[in-house]
C-alpha cells in the first residue's frame, strides 16, 4: 500500500508495531521498486522512495494526517485495539481506513467516538484514487 500511494506522488509515513519490520522496510521497498523499474513500471525508484518516511512513533505518523490506512492482521480484537489507538492519535475528522478482507467495519469501529470516519479500503481500490461519500454509522447490511 505504501508504494501504491507513494507512486501516485503522495507523501507516506509508515509505522509498524514491530521495530524489526520497520528496520528492513526501506530496503524491502527499494528492492520492490527496483523490480518494478526493471519491468518498466516505474521510472525512478529513488524519487518514489524519497516520499516514504519510516517512523517508529505512531503519534508522529498519524498526527496531522487526513487519511490513515491500516493494514494490520485479520484479528478482531487487534483491530479494535489498533482503532482505539488511531482515534486517540488523530484529529476527529481523520479518515481511518482498513484493508481488512473479512471483518466488517462495524465490528471493529463500534466502540469509537467517530465510527463514521472509518471505512474498509483495499490497496487496489484506495480512496485516494476513488470517489466515495461519507455516510452514517456502519451496519452489517
Amino acid at each position: 500500500m505504501v508504494m501504491v500511494i507513494a507512486r501516485a506522488g503522495r507523501s507516506v509515513r509508515l509505522y509498524d508495531t514491530q521495530e524489526e519490520a520497520l528496520s528492513g522496510a526501506t530496503e524491502a521497498i527499494y528492492m520492490s521498486l527496483h523490480d518494478l523499474q526493471c519491468a518498466g513500471l516505474v521510472k525512478d525508484p529513488e524519487v518514489i522512495l524519497a516520499g516514504i518516511q519510516v517512523e517508529p512513533n505512531l503519534a508522529l505518523v498519524v498526527g496531522g494526517a487526513g487519511y490513515v490506512q491500516e493494514c494490520g492482521p485479520e484479528n478482531l480484537e487487534m483491530k479494535q485495539a489498533i482503532y482505539s489507538r488511531l482515534e486517540g492519535a488523530t484529529a476527529p475528522d481523520t479518515v481511518l481506513a482498513s484493508s481488512t478482507s473479512g471483518i466488517t467495519a462495524s465490528r471493529f469501529t463500534g466502540h469509537l467516538a467517530h465510527p463514521e470516519h472509518c471505512l474498509v479500503a483495499h490497496p487496489v481500490n484506495s480512496p485516494l484514487s476513488c470517489s466515495y461519500r461519507r455516510g452514517g454509522a456502519f451496519t452489517d447490511d
